[in-house]
């Protein structure tokens, strides 16, 4: 059950994601671009940016080779 004190959170799935000011923006998995406006610091808590897997595939591995090095 859902109460009062609880935030609802965005899922948000595509690349490129930026946040100036009061707007976040990027573009969808679609490759469709996207901008949300009126966005303060504590609503951009809720927001969940997830990276398209090939991007997420490319952190992975760049995290791997990094660790290596060290």
């Amino acid at each position: 059950m859902v109460g009062f004190d609880e935030l609802p959170t965005i899922n948000i799935y595509g690349y490129d994601f930026a946040y100036t000011g009061e707007v976040i923006s990027g573009y969808l998995i679609d490759n469709s671009p996207f901008s949300i406006s009126g966005v303060n610091e504590s609503e951009y808590l809720r927001f969940n940016l997830i990276p398209e897997p090939a991007s997420l595939l490319l952190f992975s591995l760049g995290g791997l080779l990094l660790r290596k090095r060290s």
